[in-house]
């Protein structure tokens, strides 16, 4: 089985492209915070590369912002391609699935108390 659930915040603004048959798509990155600190102190995150088709992508950049912080499931894809120079590529991302939940970065500032999340996937994505 391959499932990845993450929680982090997202690092930049959600940018939806269509594909040549016209898909929606998105790539991102989510900055996960790992649960132990460094020697120097301070917590380390891993930034990890994201892909969000069809109406999940088109909901997240509706609705999400860089810094909200998004709980997501899905899937690991490892790609491999050859670059424009020639050379052999390969890339680790995380195929968004369902999005579990997403909080405003500024609700987090707010309002520090646990909330549920809820579950939306492509066939059912409803504003919060």
């Amino acid at each position: 089985m391959n499932k990845v659930i993450l929680s982090g915040n997202l690092c930049q603004e959600i940018e939806v492209k269509q594909t040549s048959t016209g898909k929606s798509v998105a790539t991102n990155c989510v900055a996960v915070q790992r649960e132990y600190k460094s020697e120097q102190g301070a917590y380390d995150s891993d930034f990890i590369n994201l892909v969000i088709w069809g109406a999940q992508a088109e909901y997240l950049s509706k609705y999400a912002s860089k810094g909200d912080r998004v709980e997501l499931v899905g899937r690991w894809m490892v790609r491999k391609y050859q670059a424009n120079d020639g050379s052999n590529r390969v890339v680790n991302e995380c195929v968004v699935e369902s999005i579990k939940a997403f909080k405003k970065q500024s609700e987090e500032k707010q309002n520090n108390t646990q909330y549920t999340p809820t579950q939306y996937t492509n066939e059912e994505i409803l504003p919060f």
